[in-house]
């Protein structure tokens, strides 16, 4: 049994079923006894019941010892009173007639009550309102709906793939080595699938960043990977610059823990944390009262940002085609088009059928330097395609992808928003006069939560909008310097062939004459530009063969037990069913060519972490 201790109430309870017992923000109660599970048993109002642990911390002896317990807790009863004014006073008349602070809500004994708070305990209320709400951690949203920056912007960055095996060499799987700050770990893709979920959980009306979509062919290719491991680290920076997810334990945690056992109980520990953890939006402490404009924004912004996916995904369907499509078949055309005149500038009886013409020996190396430098743009646009969706398509589906999370996030406010005013129309349609306290609390409580958070779907959409100026300033500037660099390159390269051009001489006869400057000899034609259309034609057609044989592999592979992951009791969250965790088991297959060279150089890291 443990010995009884006086508590204060951090947040609010309504009890959910028989036995419970119902706390108000602020409430005084004697802890009788403390439980593993997380369930106490205590005394309030002359009431015993059981409540969660983690909303109540436990009073300094100190200063209630200075203050007397008679003292404390009417100060508290008078904060009590204080906070449940200004709740139903947010919003006022003006909130869509929600207004619960009448004659039918709240007594005139109560009205009264609070009319006779003195100046001189005023100061002392204020005191130990500000000591309750900032026991355990509250995060505040200032004026402006602004979030509280906890701590400073950091990088994350996702460097090379590692290769590892388990079930004795049986199956590979592929690890991803993320910097952070003085810590380097190794994650699997599944892994980022337990962060997300666990923070999703946690925090649940944040958007948290999606993760990259999935992908269905070219699972096995260096590409694959390398977008991947491009997507991932986009998904880790977007929640390092989130106020709130960037200080998150879960985040830190898979970040910071380097060791396995360490890895293991600190997932373990959170999967359990966030089924008894007090729910984030009571943590809020807002400067700004709730009104009808609030309602009204955020409806106004909902439509819009409707507006905004279908925008976006048009110019995502548009690149795609340009750059995926276009930029290919252009590609192959180019290459073909260099063909054709290095054959015409290499032919022994072509466009120079007279022996030994000088004249003709310039027409020849301009003809043959016009041909390879359209090889060199057939490649460039090629490479061009891939370079585009790194940094223009794949962050673009990312936006889009971060609106259909964030119209997700929207709906749970919606919801709460809905119960509260479902239970006032409730209680006026039955015309009640005075409410009992305990159907008022109820009211209050559900007033509470909306309006919390009310406060965190704005600070987010401000959010939103602060992200929406940064993230395409900083995609439109990387696009048109790639643009830019583009056509310098090949600007230059043109007036080098052009330069070639204008040195032929438009003379009759074939001899030199006096003042022309030797020309030696054209270069050899090159086969390998010759051979490359057909080349890239048989590889197309292999490719789309291997993408097949892949998708039928892929259907054959069963889902990973994740014997080096799993606990048996299945506690990592549903995060290893996912189908690509076998994906990055046979990525391994295929290693990332431009990594080879430095792989010795990295694995004394690698066997470190």
């Amino acid at each position: 049994m443990t010995e009884p201790k006086i508590a204060i109430a951090l947040y609010s309870y309504e009890p959910q079923e028989e036995g419970e017992l119902l706390l108000l923000e602020g409430d005084i109660l004697t802890v009788l006894e403390e439980d593993a599970s997380g369930w106490w048993s205590g005394e309030s109002n002359g009431k015993t019941g059981l409540f969660p642990g983690s909303y109540v911390e436990y009073v300094d002896e100190q200063l209630i010892e200075s203050l007397g317990l008679e003292q404390f807790e009417e100060i508290s009863e008078e904060s009590n009173n204080t906070t449940e004014q200004d709740l139903t006073q947010q919003g006022g008349e003006e909130y869509s007639g929600q207004n619960i602070n009448d004659e039918n809500y709240i007594s005139d004994e109560e009205n009264e009550k609070t009319k006779e708070t003195t100046n001189q305990n005023q100061q002392e209320i204020t005191q130990t309102q500000n000591f309750t709400r900032n026991l355990g951690g509250t995060t505040m949203i200032y004026d402006g709906y602004i979030w509280e920056e906890k701590e400073p912007v950091f990088k994350v960055t996702i460097g090379k793939t590692v290769k590892r095996k388990k079930l004795r060499g049986m199956k590979k799987y592929t690890a991803y080595l993320i910097h952070s700050g003085n810590f380097c770990v190794t994650r699997r893709y599944k892994h980022f699938l337990w962060l997300r979920q666990r923070l999703v959980e946690r925090y649940e009306n944040v958007p948290v960043p999606p993760m990259p979509e999935k992908q269905f062919q070219g699972r096995f290719g260096e590409d694959f990977i390398s977008r991947r491991r491009e997507g991932l680290n986009r998904f880790l920076n977007r929640i390092c610059e989130h106020p709130i997810l960037r200080s998150s334990q879960i985040f830190h945690h898979f970040l910071e823990a380097d060791e396995y056992q360490d890895w293991k109980m600190g997932k373990r520990a959170a999967e359990k944390q966030n089924k008894k953890e007090v729910p984030f939006f009571k943590s809020i402490t807002c400067a700004q009262e709730v009104t009808k404009d609030c309602d009204d924004e955020i409806t106004e912004f909902k439509k819009n940002i409707i507006s905004l996916d279908k925008c976006l995904k048009n110019v995502e369907n548009v690149a795609t085609d340009l750059y995926l499509s276009n930029y290919q078949d252009l590609s192959a055309s180019y290459l073909k088009f260099s063909k054709a005149f290095l054959k015409l500038g290499s032919e022994a009886k072509g466009i120079a059928w007279r022996e030994n013409c000088y004249p003709c020996k310039f027409l020849k190396n301009a003809i043959i330097k016009v041909g390879k430098n359209l090889g060199v743009e057939g490649k460039e646009l090629k490479e061009r395609g891939k370079e585009q969706r790194k940094i223009f398509i794949d962050p673009l589906k990312d936006y889009n992808r971060l609106i259909q999370v964030f119209v997700e996030t929207i709906k749970v406010r919606d919801q709460a928003n809905f119960q509260y005013v479902s239970t006032h129309a409730k209680y006026t349609k039955q015309n009640m006069g005075e409410l009992s306290g305990q159907n008022r609390d109820k009211l209050l409580l559900k007033q509470d939560k909306s309006d919390r958070m009310t406060n965190i779907t704005l600070a987010e959409i401000e959010l939103f909008h602060y992200n929406r100026l940064k993230d395409s300033k900083q995609m439109l500037t990387n696009h048109l310097k790639t643009q830019i660099e583009y056509f310098r390159k090949s600007s230059e390269r043109w007036k080098k062939v052009k330069e070639e051009v204008e040195k032929i001489p438009v003379i009759h006869g074939s001899k030199k004459l006096e003042g022309m400057e030797d020309l030696s000899e054209p270069e050899l034609f090159d086969e390998k530009i010759e051979s490359e259309p057909e080349e890239n034609e048989k590889n197309e057609k292999n490719e789309g063969n291997q993408n097949s044989n892949e998708i039928e592999r892929e259907n054959q592979i069963e889902e990973d037990s994740d014997d080096d992951d799993s606990d048996d009791d299945g506690s990592d969250g549903g995060g290893d069913d996912d189908d690509d965790v076998d994906d990055d088991d046979e990525t391994e297959e295929i290693v990332e060519s431009e990594e080879e060279k430095d792989e010795k150089e990295n694995n004394d890291d690698f066997e470190k972490i």
